[in-house]
């Protein structure tokens, strides 16, 4: 016994003790790593949560953009059947008067022709008609036919202050040839139509209203509209084309609203997604 305890405090075997207790540490560690690594470690997660008021607002929005995105898809698919409808019915056969007024919003931009004579000492200026990028007025001109059916000649675009000469033309008899334009059914403007309650002639007016034009006139106008062909004499600048956006723009603007819905969706969920860390639901039991 006396020999053993000496051995064992002897530098050596100090030595040999600290490396068999430097191993059992190490595979102590191993083990526990390994046991670490079998054992799934609980990780964050994500869960949606949304919240009153974006929930609320998202279901209000989304609707209204979701529609007004088709609705302006729909108003391309129309002018784009009225644009092919206006280019088809070149080289047809002019309809009489008779003939268009049967169905004037049916026979849009069909051509038209009309025998009579001009009554120019009272015509009406249409405001706010932009051509080339300038603002200036339409000139529309009763036209009485051979049946003494009064129609309004639009026979182009002027400027703001033209010569007032060169609203005169002949009476003789003439025959004029156009395409069919019916009035707009609603119009809207502020106040009253006619701009001045001068009684002069040329009347100044905002929107096409037959009622309003019929009074002012005398007589009752057809609910008709001639659009006198870039090629008559008696006209000024004419380039007819439908009436509106065109096809493209609507489109555009169909696939901003639908872009916005998109956006709007994504929004909703981005900011309300949370990430739960599940340590903090165990110290909450």
């Amino acid at each position: 016994m006396r020999l053993q305890d000496k051995r064992s405090t002897t530098p050596q075997h100090w030595i040999e003790d600290i490396k068999l207790e430097y191993d059992a540490l190490t595979k102590a560690r191993d083990q526990i790593a390994v046991r670490n690594m079998n054992t799934t470690s609980p990780k964050s997660k994500l869960t949606f949560k949304p919240t009153l008021w974006p929930t609320l607002a998202t279901i209000a929005l989304l609707p209204v953009l979701i529609s007004l995105g088709l609705w302006q898809w729909h108003r391309a698919d129309y002018k784009q059947r009225l644009h092919e409808h206006y280019f088809s019915t070149q080289g047809s056969t002019p309809l009489t008067l008779d003939q268009a007024l049967k169905d004037p919003e049916g026979f849009r931009y069909f051509p038209m022709s009309l025998h009579g004579h001009y009554l120019p000492e009272k015509q009406f200026l249409q405001d706010n008609q932009f051509y080339e990028h300038q603002v200036g007025f339409y000139v529309l001109t009763p036209f009485i036919t051979d049946s003494h059916d009064i129609v309004l000649v639009n026979r182009g675009w002027i400027t703001k202050q033209p010569p007032q000469t060169k609203l005169d033309l002949s009476t003789q008899p003439v025959t004029i040839t156009g395409r069919v334009s019916a009035p707009p059914s609603r119009t809207f403007f502020l106040g009253n139509n006619f701009t001045s309650s001068n009684p002069k002639w040329p009347k100044v007016m905002q929107a096409i209203k037959m009622r309003d034009l019929s009074e002012a006139f005398g007589q009752p106008l057809q609910p008709i509209i001639l659009l006198l062909n870039p090629d008559q004499p008696d006209g000024f600048a004419r380039n007819w084309q439908p009436q509106g956006l065109p096809p493209e723009k609507h489109r555009a603007y169909s696939l901003q609203w639908f872009a916005f819905a998109s956006l709007l969706v994504v929004l909703f969920v981005v900011l309300n997604i949370r990430h739960r860390n599940p340590y903090e639901r165990r110290k909450t039991q």
